[in-house]
């Protein structure tokens, strides 16, 4: 298989001049990570991400990012629990780096949670995070995707989020640990998993929302 095979041939781009603002609500809107930028001889010369926005968004103040927004305060302060969207997806800690990339393929996320399986009705803590870069790293490192393991590539040091905290605190926290997905815990379980993408509402203006 190579790269061909996999590549989007009609692929979303921005301009140089286009704002974040605008590039932020095309990702939220095409549901994607990042856009090529091209310039106008049809070039490509660079990539911008959801979490280049999210980053600038902090560094300069949403304000700077917003002007159209009435309440940038009221922005600032959503709590993460209005980002919590979906049930959290696991799988068991003996699963395979395939059957774990099957998974997020049929569930269209970027991560899941690893915890021991248990009974209907009841829950258990969760014991790390496997995303599509530690499947990506694994695998580019020579681990065979039917051997390897969740509990072998998992990131087992959490930095997590409470569903009470402002959403721009879960986004400083993703950024000062160099990481794309938060968990969210209540009362020692997670009840969801929060990405820089959803973080991004804090610098696309959405008046449909206020």
């Amino acid at each position: 298989m190579r790269v061909r095979d996999l590549m989007e041939q009609s692929a979303v781009t921005c301009a140089p001049a286009t704002s974040l603002v605008e590039a932020g609500e095309v990702m939220r809107r095409e549901d994607i990570e990042s856009l090529p930028v091209v310039d106008d001889r049809g070039q490509i010369v660079g990539i911008v991400t959801d979490r280049d926005i999210v980053l600038r968004g902090l560094a300069e103040g949403l304000g700077r990012l917003r002007p159209r927004c009435n309440d940038t305060h009221e922005a600032e302060q959503e709590n993460v629990r209005a980002l919590v969207a979906r049930p959290v997806v696991d799988v068991a800690p003996y699963a395979t780096l395939r059957a774990v990339a099957e998974t997020m393929d049929e569930e269209a996320i970027g991560v899941v949670v690893v915890r021991t399986p248990h009974p209907p009705g009841r829950d258990t803590r969760a014991l790390g995070l496997v995303s599509e870069r530690d499947i990506v790293r694994a695998v580019a490192g020579g681990a065979d995707p039917d051997r390897g393991r969740a509990e072998d590539v998992m990131t087992i040091d959490l930095a997590c989020v409470r569903p009470d905290e402002p959403v721009l605190s879960a986004a400083r926290r993703m950024l000062e640990n160099e990481i794309r997905h938060l968990p969210v815990m209540e009362d020692d379980t997670v009840i969801g998993v929060i990405s820089a993408r959803d973080a991004l509402q804090l610098v696309v203006d959405e008046p449909e929302r206020r």
